[in-house]
């Protein structure tokens, strides 16, 4: 019966990961997922069925390297099928019939045998038996005639059930380029069968470093400096060496550098990388490398690259063609620069399109990958020095054209979807926030804590505006941003804090913040903080524009576009903000000769600040957070280098606040119940939970929040002239009943006592449009205890009658935020901020000096943290 993936891990790790971590790795994308338990890991390998490894030593942390192996349950091999598939499928099964200890498990790849040996125990790996380790795996490779490469503890293999797809040059490919993709199966299955580590004493092999056995006779005098891969394959491929031994001729030109043209085409088909295809042309002797410039090298390696890309995949005939030296030697037909260009792309990058269909490429930068877009400048100019690299010449402005909207067609039709980030995303539970820095970094942030990682499993978009984010430090304290932002009163400060967390959470609707105040009242400063805090930019403010479609691409991209000294707000404008907190869709034309759409939708953190109170749409205020600014006082101002120099010291213990309230939060989240949900209900769920990470109760939160929504509401009223009006009606009276137009000559009346002005384009001309200006208003008219209702029976009529305030209730919670649980006398109303936390331990404290901030290691597990919490963060509420 079919072994599923469970039974198969189960079977390597019966007492589960003792603490560590199992990596699963998805190839050619290399996306990598560690598991602390087996049905994370379960998960991760059944959600990318494709091309997917695991790496059989333990690790220790978010690494698959070597020296962070910790434990291996078993010791194992991989037997690849060369390129006979008969024959080596039986000589592979009787060299496994024969040899002494029965494997545990074997799974076939497709491709090949993976055999396993499981141990009664894991064995710890250590500095001191890591080469005692791998002389072990070396000894049952040469035993069997696997892949020496497996001693690596950090080695990858196979997962069961998952296809095994590669393309026709033997490359790890999608199914959509794979002939055949082949199931991974295991087809023997023995768990109880295990041994102990001395049992395998007589194939010990002592690890030299390299690996290599005896050379076969007929091979003659190896040089040692020959790359150790090179020198294993020549023991079972035979094409490989005749070519070596000179025994294979090129067919068409059989001089010197035909002889390197032929062994580098055969390389380049059997994936060596460039340097060691260098290393053995060096030492070849029917070759003249060695005799040559490195140029000769280079153009050597980028023709084989050329043969094996149009499809010649290095099989190198064994034609009769008549001797020619390498003056008479026939040359092939020169391609066009254009043509070099896009060959040169396809072999050192990934192609892939966004979810807007526009192409990019990830391009390897040192140790790490940058994701660059195919139209950018930066990856124009990558190609043209990779160019001038290869062919010691500059390519001409118009192949590069002609290079370029082929590389985009290539990306948009061949290449993967995969979706592109701005500064924060959602992953598999976690979130990842974008540091922008030069190692292309994030911060994987879950309920468990906080980790740097490179390479994080999605893709970020940088922009040109973006900066870079400093490090956090761990037990960091968030309200020391109170040092350089004068936002004063209990209630708004619980809600700056709470805003600030939740810009870190990509799934929800977040509210926009009007900040106004006076002249030298700090608004700006206010948001240059915020700004680099959230989303740092060398564009720490943002003008509003007035044209819409700049407008629009300003918010697609920057993650928090906080918008400085705004006096007003069109229509359109308001409309647009409102879109973007709540992720709608924008459209503009790509060019305005043709008729193509291009489509944004984005969701994001926007902020206003001006005199006035900028947004007076009702829709716009029920999205807001109102937050009033005082004029600094001449005795508390400090000179703007001095307070940015103090900021910049703060910056990385407030980030690392924000991300221990974050983590915590997450865990606190579940457990959050309102009995009632205002407006952008996603917030104020996690609002509570954010409260309570930050030391206060959810009921601190729910009270200022609802004190903010009535001031939202005031201004609606206030700002509105029907709003007024009616207010002005209805005050002496309990209820009104009559038609549109008379409504409209009573409020009239009280517009002209009230010097409101009636000539305005916010004033009705007539019963209809004064029909949806009180639509516009009823919601905030009932708040304030008015309701309108409309009635067509034997006519239109409108009814208005005074009722009760309607008012945001307190949160209302269960299990970890249950509001019965706090004592009054521990949280008095008016629970004032500069004051120590609330809780005995302040969680966001910062740590003492120790000379270290620990932003590699992981937050152990917090006992409080509930099952599941990590998949309700992109759900709506």
């Amino acid at each position: 019966m079919p072994i599923d993936t469970q039974s198969f891990f189960l079977a390597l790790f019966p007492d589960s990961l003792n603490g560590h971590r199992l990596e699963i790795r998805k190839l050619p994308s290399a996306q990598q997922t560690f598991a602390q338990s087996i049905e994370e890991a379960v998960q991760a390998a059944t959600d990318r069925t494709v091309n997917i490894y695991f790496g059989v030593a333990l690790r220790r942390g978010l690494s698959g390297k070597e020296e962070d192996a910790v434990a291996i349950p078993a010791l194992w091999s991989d037997i690849d099928v060369v390129k006979d598939y008969d024959a080596d499928w039986q000589r592979a099964g009787e060299v496994l019939a024969t040899f002494p200890l029965g494997p545990s498990i074997i799974v076939r790849t497709g491709g090949g045998w993976q055999p396993y040996w499981l141990l009664k125990e894991l064995e710890k790996v250590t500095p001191d038996n890591l080469s005692l380790l791998r002389g072990y795996l070396l000894g049952i490779a040469q035993t069997l005639g696997g892949d020496i490469k497996c001693r690596d503890l950090s080695r990858i293999m196979r997962v069961p059930n998952t296809l095994h797809a590669k393309d026709d040059k033997g490359r790890v490919c999608l199914v959509r380029d794979c002939p055949a993709p082949k199931l991974v199966e295991v087809i023997r299955f023995y768990p109880e069968r295990r041994y102990n580590l001395m049992d395998f004493d007589p194939w010990h092999t002592e690890d030299t470093g390299n690996g290599k056995p005896s050379p076969c006779a007929n091979l003659g005098e190896i040089p040692a400096t020959l790359p150790e891969r090179f020198t294993m394959r020549l023991q079972t491929d035979v094409e490989l060496r005749t070519a070596w031994e000179g025994q294979r001729q090129p067919p068409k030109d059989r001089s010197r550098s035909g002889f390197d043209a032929m062994m580098a085409s055969m390389l380049v088909a059997r994936e060596f990388t460039d340097e060691d295809i260098a290393a053995v042309l060096q030492h070849y002797t029917y070759g003249k490398a060695r005799e040559e410039k490195a140029g000769y090298l280079s153009r050597t390696l980028l023709r084989a690259k050329m043969f094996v890309t149009d499809g010649c995949k290095g099989q190198v005939g064994d034609g009769e063609d008549p001797e020619t030296n390498e003056a008479d030697a026939p040359k092939p037909k020169p391609s066009s620069q254009a043509d070099r260009l896009v060959k040169l792309c396809v072999m050192n990058v990934q192609l892939f399109h966004d979810q807007t269909q526009t192409p990019y490429a990830r391009v390897r930068v040192g140790d790490h990958w940058e994701t660059w877009p195919c139209r950018g400048r930066a990856f124009r100019r990558w190609l043209s020095r990779k160019f001038f690299v290869a062919e010691e010449k500059a390519p001409s402005s118009e192949a590069l054209a002609c290079a370029a909207n082929v590389i985009e067609a290539i990306a948009v039709f061949e290449g993967e979807r995969n979706e592109l980030h701005n500064r924060v995303a959602l992953h598999d539970g976690a979130i990842f926030y974008d540091l922008t820095d030069p190692l292309w970094r994030a911060v994987r942030i879950t309920s468990g804590g906080w980790e740097i990682v490179v390479d994080p499993p999605i893709l970020f978009l940088r922009r040109e505006h973006h900066a870079h984010q400093v490090e956090p430090v761990r037990g960091g304290d968030v309200r020391r941003v109170f040092d350089f932002i004068p936002v004063s009163g209990n209630g708004p400060r619980i809600l700056l804090l709470v805003y600030l967390v939740s810009c870190f959470i990509p799934s929800i609707p977040h509210p926009v913040p009007v900040l106004h105040g006076p002249q030298g009242s700090g608004k700006s400063f206010t948001f240059r903080a915020l700004r680099q805090v959230i989303d740092p930019s060398v564009l720490q403010t943002l003008s509003l524009p007035r044209d819409t479609k700049e407008f629009v691409q300003m918010l697609a991209h920057h993650w928090a576009p906080l918008f400085d000294n705004v006096s007003g707000l069109t229509d359109s404008q308001s409309d647009m903000i409102c879109r973007a907190v709540t992720g709608e869709g924008f459209s503009k034309r790509v060019l305005y000769s043709d008729d193509e759409d291009f489509i944004y939708r984005f969701r994001r953190c926007v902020g206003l600040n001006g005199i006035n109170i900028a947004a007076t749409r009702p829709d716009l205020l029920d999205r807001s957070i109102l937050l009033s600014l005082d004029r600094i006082s001449m005795d508390k101002r400090r000179p703007e280098e001095e307070l940015c120099e103090a900021f910049e010291e703060a910056r990385p213990h407030i980030l690392g606040g924000v991300l221990d309230a974050l983590t915590k939060a997450m865990r606190l989240f579940p457990e959050v119940r309102l009995s009632s949900l205002p407006r952008m209900a996603d917030f104020a769920k996690w609002g509570c939970a954010i409260a309570q990470a930050l030391g206060y109760r959810p009921e601190d939160f729910m009270r200022a929040y609802g004190e903010n929504i009535e001031a939202q509401n005031d201004e609606v009223l206030q700002a509105h002239p029907v709003a007024a009006a009616v207010l002005g009606f209805i005050e002496n009276k309990e209820i009104w009943e009559g038609n549109a137009t008379e409504l409209l000559t009573e409020l009239e009346k009280v517009a002209e006592a009230q010097k409101i002005n009636v000539f305005g384009k916010e004033w009705p001309k007539g019963p209809s449009p004064l029909s949806r200006r009180l639509n516009e208003i009823r919601p905030n008219l009932e708040d304030a205890g008015i309701t309108i209702t409309p009635r067509q029976s034997g006519g239109r009529t409108v009814t208005i009658r005074k009722m009760a305030k309607n008012a945001v209730r307190p949160a209302q919670t269960s299990g970890t935020l249950d509001a019965q649980s706090y004592a009054p006398e521990r949280y008095p109303n008016g629970t004032d901020l500069s004051a120590p936390m609330p809780y005995s331990s302040n969680p966001l404290q910062d740590n003492p000096p120790n000379g270290t901030d620990g932003t590699n290691d992981i937050i152990p597990p917090s006992t409080e943290e509930a099952d599941g919490s990590d998949n309700l963060l992109g759900g709506r509420f």
